[in-house]
């Protein structure tokens, strides 16, 4: 797991601070979650994630 920052440094005039967006991110996705995405989309519709197709 690992965290990437998604923006510029913004100011926040409540805070009167910079703050800096950051979202964590997952190195690999867990299988279980890509079945769990993998049973919510359509037969006929194909979904890549990274080169792994996980349409079901």
């Amino acid at each position: 797991m690992g965290g990437r920052f998604i923006s510029e440094l913004l100011y926040d005039m409540g805070f009167c601070r910079f703050t800096s967006p950051l979202i964590a991110a997952l190195d690999e996705i867990p299988s279980s979650t890509l079945e769990r995405f993998a049973a919510q989309i359509p037969e006929e519709s194909t979904y890549l994630s990274r080169g792994r197709d996980i349409s079901p």
